[in-house]
Formats: structure tokens, C-alpha cells, sequence
């Protein structure tokens, strides 16, 4: 990434583009949006693809790139943040996608090192999709500090994706036996996570629900600190001053992949989150 281009602190709010393949990169854009709101989003989500968590490396990667292409001929991009930990975790993906994306690239991770310091009985729980407990920046990271003495329960689940796109869509709370069931593993053991990672941007969605279920634990949320990071950025390189009234507002755009009826039924959320419209977008082959 050439950088030089930032060494100026421009006269313009930023372009944020924000990718995932559903709505659970809605979490990483209310984490920015308290620390940025005078910007210009952009949330491209990728309902073709969903859920990338069942998706080859390959796949993701090439699908990716294509659609930041097509973005970029449409919108100008300060900076990328890849709001899907299954994308953010695959080894090198900043080097994997095409070298003339010129802005920064920004990930949504599972921040393992800030888990081991707020645990107190050193068991720390990391739910995820299973594509990305099997990274190997979980595998490492994961190795890395039980050799300190803290242990690791990974649990990967694709079925909780879906569960928190439904209620998502619906605004209805998905039955907790579900849930329950999902989490079973942890649920029956003795020695339970007193610290849990959510590891997929969907997971937040879900908080309420994982809440009544582990009362006594304390669930991370990787966005936050990804917005103070992004935050830090974007002061120093952007003017992000509220505009006075009759100054150009950019709106907020989304885009999908394909307009079908269950982007259709998300139509009143994404507006909540203050995205006027959604868009199709076109992916050359």
C-alpha cells in the first residue's frame, strides 16, 4: 500500500467501505460510526456469497477483489475495512488482494491477546465460524499463550450466523434452545470460559441471547477495538468536522450483490442504521 498519499491531512470527510458477506458487518459499522459520523459509508455485503465461513479460501479471495473493483468504479475509497473475521484471518489476505488497492485495509480480528487480559480464571471461550477457528492465526495465537497457562475452547458455528441474520431481518428474538444447543459443549462442563471472544461480526447481534445464557461472562466484541484504531486514523488524515448546511452530504449507499426479497425485508434496518438506499452491484467477469 502506498501511504505517501496520506502524509497531507485532506479537506474532505472520508470514504469508509465497510465488506461483508451478510449483515453482521452492521456491528462493525455501529462500533465506527460512534467514533466517525461525519463520514461517507459505504456496507457491501455479499448475499450471493454468504456465508463466507462455508467458502474456500479461493473463493473468498477472488470474490473479494472483484468486488472492490466494482466499488472503486463507482466511489472513490479512503479506506477498506473487512468487517468478516472468516476473510480478515485468511494468512496474508492483505498481500492477496490486487497491489493497486492504494488506501488502507483494515480487519476485524479476534483479539486474542486483550482476552488473556481480562480473563481471571484464564479459560477464554472463542465462537466463531469453523472456517476461522481453523486459521492459522487462531491456531498460533491460541498455541502461543496456553503455553502461559491460559486455556482455549473453540466452538465454530455457522448455524449462529444465520440465527442472527433472522433476527436481524425479522427484529425477532431466535428461541434460546437453539442457541442453548449450539453452546452445549461449554454449557456442560465444569470449568467454564469466564472471558469469550465473538469471533464473527454476526455474533454482537446475538449478544442479548449469549448474555442470559453465560450471565457471568464477558463477551469481546473485536469491532471496538477496530473503531478506535480506525478513529485514530481518520483524525489524523481527514477533516471530519460537521458540515455546515448547504455543504455536500454524501449519502450513505449499501450494496448487494443481488436484490432479493430477504435484502428487501432488511430494507428498514439498513435506513435505521442511516443507509438511505440500497443498490445492486454489478460484477464483471
Amino acid at each position: 500500500m502506498n501511504t505517501s498519499v496520506f502524509f497531507q491531512k485532506k479537506k474532505k470527510k472520508p470514504t469508509i467501505m465497510i465488506l461483508d458477506s451478510g449483515m453482521g458487518g452492521l456491528s462493525t459499522y455501529i462500533q465506527v460510526n460512534k467514533f466517525i459520523k461525519n463520514s461517507h459509508y459505504l456496507y457491501v455485503f455479499d448475499n450471493e456469497g454468504f456465508p463466507y465461513g462455508e467458502k474456500t479460501d479461493q473463493f473468498i479471495i477472488e470474490r473479494i477483489n472483484s468486488i472492490i473493483q466494482a466499488i472503486q468504479r463507482l466511489h472513490n475509497i479512503d479506506i477498506l475495512i473487512l468487517a468478516c473475521n472468516t476473510v480478515s484471518t485468511i494468512n496474508n489476505i492483505k498481500y492477496k488482494l490486487h497491489p493497486y488497492f492504494s488506501y488502507p485495509i483494515m480487519r476485524v480480528i479476534p483479539n486474542i491477546k486483550l482476552a488473556t487480559q481480562y480473563t481471571k480464571n484464564k479459560i477464554i471461550g472463542i465462537i466463531a465460524t469453523q472456517a476461522t477457528i481453523n486459521r492459522r492465526y487462531i491456531i498460533q495465537l491460541t498455541k502461543k499463550y496456553s503455553s502461559k497457562d491460559y486455556h482455549f475452547l473453540l466452538l465454530g458455528s455457522s448455524k449462529l450466523v444465520e440465527l442472527a441474520e433472522f433476527k436481524l431481518r425479522g427484529g425477532l428474538t431466535p428461541p434460546l434452545p437453539f442457541i442453548k444447543e449450539i453452546l452445549l459443549p461449554w454449557l456442560k462442563i465444569n470449568n467454564k470460559p469466564d472471558t469469550i471472544i465473538m469471533g464473527c461480526t454476526h455474533f454482537p447481534l446475538l449478544l442479548q441471547e449469549f448474555q442470559s445464557i453465560f450471565p457471568n461472562t464477558l463477551f469481546l466484541d473485536p469491532s471496538i477495538p477496530l473503531a478506535k484504531k480506525v478513529y485514530l486514523f481518520i483524525e489524523k488524515y481527514f477533516d471530519c468536522s460537521e458540515k455546515k448546511d448547504g455543504e455536500d452530504k454524501q449519502k450513505n449507499i449499501a450494496y448487494c450483490i443481488s436484490l432479493t426479497d430477504k435484502v428487501i425485508s432488511i430494507l428498514p434496518i439498513l435506513k435505521y442504521y442511516g443507509f438511505s438506499h440500497v443498490r445492486e452491484l454489478f460484477l464483471w467477469s
